[in-house]
């Protein structure tokens, strides 16, 4: 198996462009934040929590500090 790294996103660089996530950033239950306002609340909040970066996506091994540490790829038998 291989590994793969995921990217993540700085949250003070998101904060400053907070209209470009609106439709990609969701709360507790889903749902899709549409509001600049609401989405930068949600990122202070996890600056308050003292994260710096969020995962974009699919990440199983991250860590708010660092980013993803590295997931394990499964192998797909293609050796090209």
């Amino acid at each position: 198996m291989s590994k793969i790294l995921h990217i993540s996103v700085d949250i003070n660089g998101a904060l400053k462009c907070a209209k470009d996530f609106v439709g990609c950033v969701y709360d507790d239950s889903g749902r899709a934040l549409t509001d600049v306002e609401e989405i930068k609340a949600a990122f202070r909040q996890e600056l308050a929590l003292g994260h710096r970066l969020l995962p974009a996506a699919g990440c199983k091994n991250f860590d708010p500090q660092r980013g993803c540490l590295g997931c394990e790829k499964e192998d797909d038998g293609d050796d090209s």
